[in-house]
């Protein structure tokens, strides 16, 4: 079984990433079109989630020169 969360109150779609080399493939806004992709290539997230991950990822950069 194919795994998509659930979308938040905040979230009305969905962000698909390569796990491989983490490049955007798409944000989508079917369920059915999200479910469709393969969970050991892709990271399937809401668009909060993703959107949290990146800023985390940003502020605790320890190369970001700001």
């Amino acid at each position: 079984m194919k795994y998509v969360p659930e979308l938040e109150h905040s979230s009305g779609s969905w962000i698909v990433t390569r796990k491989a080399d983490v490049s955007v493939i798409g944000e989508f806004y079917s369920h059915y079109i999200v479910s469709r992709f393969n969970p050991a290539t892709c990271n399937i997230e809401t668009a909060s989630e993703y959107l949290s991950r990146i800023n985390r990822e940003i502020r605790f950069n320890p190369n970001d020169p700001a």
